[in-house]
């Protein structure tokens, strides 16, 4: 639910490139806002994104037979591949080798 009440701010700071989405899953600050306040205030969002991830992180590994603590690495890993299949033009995302990206809009068909 933290989630889905902060989505609309966090596709905003995406589509601002103040933040992206990081190789590990995890959502990133990549700017600060000159305002001191605003600047408070993206770090929470941030901070509080990361946190409900990290519950889901968990989450799936509790809910697996397969997985175990050992495996959150992996599991925060196939986050941050879903993340950048699912971004949206104009999101800044980080490839595995530590590369950040502008995802571009798809070309249109010929």
């Amino acid at each position: 639910m933290v989630r889905e009440f902060y989505r609309d701010d966090i596709d905003a700071l995406k589509q601002e490139q103040a933040v992206g989405e990081g190789k590990d899953g995890l959502l990133l600050v990549l700017r600060k806002p000159d305002q001191p306040g605003r600047a408070q205030e993206v770090e929470t969002l941030v901070k509080r994104e990361n946190e409900s991830r990290t519950v889901i992180f968990r989450r799936v590994i509790q809910l697996s037979r397969e997985l175990g603590d050992k495996d959150l690495p992996l599991v925060r890993q196939v986050f941050a591949r879903l993340n950048r299949q699912t971004a949206r033009p104009g999101d800044r995302v980080q490839q595995e080798d530590g590369r950040w990206e502008t995802v571009q809009a798809p070309e249109a068909a010929k």
